[in-house]
């Protein structure tokens, strides 16, 4: 390579380093332009283009790169990544499989493979190549969290809420309550205590744990709950909860604290003892008259949809659900109860914006006591319909998280909800006809938007 190509790859590296994406790509693509057998180059304009989330030119770039060095396992990697994310698991796997073979008593490839596996609904064989990984490096902590989840996803709940506590260990996520002087509780005696039950992760999460704050109380503490600002009026409703306080407010003294997402392990949940009370939170009287008086001109059967969640980070990818796909449903009154990512795709919709109506979580369940169904992808707003014990149908992917379990139609953790699964990865186009059909059975003649 001569001093002027070097020059320019390490001009390229740094825009990339920079995020200056587009300029890196055109500059990489000069310099294979240049050489086009240098697969080197190739798999930098692949790292470039799956940033930028460009994945079917990953793959192609990927591939070359693979083509030109079959004895390079991290272009075999990268290769497997961007295959999942055209939804092409089975090809992943054989890319993983390849790279292991060429680094064997790798943990991260075993990691890399459980993904693959997972991802076609081999759940069983993901939680083996999940302990392989651990086995390889005890100490890996994404190998830990990984198989928690898979064990989660299997049913498995015991071991894999107890695999689940790695989750503190992550490095991108700071733990509620890590910075706290008071102890963390460990499951002991808490009678005449005052324990913080801290909220963590997303809305969702929190919507589906509180109700293990209701569990404690047999024990004898006072409770607290700590919870995003836009659930803290929603979750003064739960029973054992002595008070609900806001991220940021003035804590009052307590003597122990606790994560939400580690009861389920410290009091020992398995599938068949899940608490699934048909409802758990309740809303505000006044509330739910106001918005009855609000929809009372809209007749019909009332349908709440929600199709996106955060678009940002790797949970979001698959489960959001393009806006055209609910227009799809006919003979029903669509009420839109989307809030911020997602919501621009009402523009030019007859769907009506409620969500956009709604300052916090309270009032979306308050419009929800007052609808006949809702429908929704992987969104908090499919786990507040379900809190609330309202009929709830949710559209899930092939792979869903694993809250959802594998295969099953109902959830352990919702009375009230039907799911509606991908029969293979991205087809949402078949849950759509799945509900449809559903709807036309529910659905009295003569309804219509």
């Amino acid at each position: 390579m001569t001093e002027d190509r070097q020059q320019r790859s390490a001009r390229a590296k740094t825009l990339q380093d920079e995020r200056r994406f587009i300029e890196a790509e055109e500059l990489y693509r000069q310099i294979l332009g240049d050489n086009p057998a240098l697969g080197e180059v190739r798999r930098m304009i692949g790292d470039d283009a799956f940033r930028c989330r460009d994945f079917p030119s990953a793959v192609a770039l990927f591939t070359l790169a693979v083509d030109a060095d079959p004895g390079d396992a991290s272009a075999a990697v990268s290769l497997g990544h961007a295959l999942r994310m055209v939804n092409r698991p089975l090809d992943a796997e054989v890319m993983f499989r390849r790279a292991l073979g060429l680094t064997p008593g790798n943990a991260g490839g075993y990691n890399d493979l459980a993904l693959a596996l997972k991802e076609q609904g081999r759940v069983g064989e993901a939680v083996a190549a999940c302990r392989r990984a651990v086995a390889i490096d005890p100490d890996y902590i994404k190998g830990h969290v990984h198989l928690a989840e898979c064990l989660l996803l299997n049913g498995e709940m015991k071991e894999g809420f107890a695999e689940y506590e790695w989750r503190s260990r992550l490095p991108e996520i700071e733990m509620p309550g890590s910075r706290l002087e008071q102890p963390r509780w460990d499951g002991g005696p808490i009678a005449g205590k005052t324990l913080l039950v801290i909220g963590e992760q997303g809305f969702g999460d929190t919507i589906q744990f509180c109700r293990y704050a209701s569990l404690l109380k047999p024990f004898g503490p006072r409770v607290i709950l700590a919870v995003q600002g836009a659930l803290k009026s929603l979750c003064r409703s739960l029973d054992g909860v002595d008070q609900a306080a806001a991220g940021g407010e003035t804590l009052p003294p307590f003597d122990l604290h606790v994560p939400l997402l580690s009861l389920p392990h410290l009091l020992a949940t398995v599938l068949e003892t899940i608490p699934a009370p048909t409802r758990y939170l309740k809303v505000s009287p006044d509330k739910i008259d106001y918005w009855r008086r609000e929809l009372s001109d809209k007749p019909g059967l009332r349908v709440g949809i929600a199709w996106q969640g955060t678009s940002r980070g790797a949970a979001d990818r698959g489960r959001s659900i393009p806006l055209t796909h609910f227009q799809t449903l006919r003979g029903v009154r669509l009420l839109s109860l989307q809030k911020g990512y997602g919501s621009e795709q009402l523009e030019g919709s007859v769907i009506e914006d409620i969500g956009s109506r709604c300052h916090d979580f309270e009032d979306t369940a308050a419009v929800m006591e007052n609808l006949d169904l809702v429908i929704a992808s992987d969104t908090a707003v499919a786990h507040l319909a379900g809190a609330l014990g309202r009929p709830a149908w949710v559209a899930l992917m092939r792979c869903p998280d694993w809250r959802w379990l594998m295969d099953r139609r109902d959830s352990p953790w919702y009375p009230s909800m039907r799911l509606f699964r991908q029969d293979s990865a991205g087809d949402w186009e078949q849950v759509f006809r799945e509900i449809a059909h559903a709807l036309n059975a529910v659905t009295p003649p003569g309804y219509g938007r």
